[in-house]
């Protein structure tokens, strides 16, 4: 047999659902995402080059808010190998407030928290997240959603270069891509008895 290092695929090619690439610096302007207001591009801070989205560019958010900001879609995640969101973000929710990403399998269905964020991160991070469960999903649906309570607020969520790319790293099977080890040795161990 073959033995592989769980690196994951590799290459950063972005998949591309109905043709368009789903890899997002948005320098061009929204790129096909929509917004609820106040959402919006700005250019005073962003992760790469000058302009990223900010759930409250005139200021902090406000009470009693659900803010969305929603990818194009349907993806077909059918078209990559275990399939992984990367995106960079930073925010500041005040104590009751949070910022998740949510996903959902048709375009009627209901959303679903994937993750969630809150209290403070001061500088860009990168978060990459597996989406390999969906892997065989051809319309899957995508947004980050500002929520708040009717308390304090604060300046919120600013979300930048987001791609869904071939990853796979530590998921213990052999996706296309990842590199082979030569001259590895493997011992095979039965585990069903029966």
């Amino acid at each position: 047999g073959v033995v592989y290092e769980d690196q994951g695929a590799s290459g950063s090619s972005p998949l591309t659902p109905s043709g368009d690439e789903f890899d997002f610096d948005f320098e061009s302007g929204p790129m096909g995402w929509t917004a609820s207001s106040p959402w919006a591009l700005v250019d005073t801070d962003s992760h790469s080059a000058s302009h990223a989205w900010h759930d409250s560019p005139n200021g902090n958010y406000a009470p009693g808010s659900k803010l969305e900001l929603r990818a194009p879609g349907p993806i077909d995640l059918r078209t990559v190998s275990s399939p992984v969101l990367r995106f960079w973000h930073k925010y500041r929710f005040a104590r009751g407030d949070r910022g998740t990403l949510e996903y959902r399998l048709s375009a009627t269905g209901s959303w679903v928290a994937l993750e969630q964020y809150n209290g403070t991160i001061g500088s860009w991070r990168g978060d990459v997240i597996s989406l390999d469960e969906f892997a065989d999903e051809p319309t899957f649906y995508l947004q980050f959603v500002t929520h708040s309570d009717n308390n304090l607020e604060d300046d919120g969520w600013y979300i930048d270069d987001v791609a869904i790319v071939p990853g796979g790293a530590l998921n213990e099977r052999y996706d296309a891509g990842e590199p082979v080890v030569e001259g590895a040795q493997v011992r095979l161990e039965q585990l069903n008895l029966d």
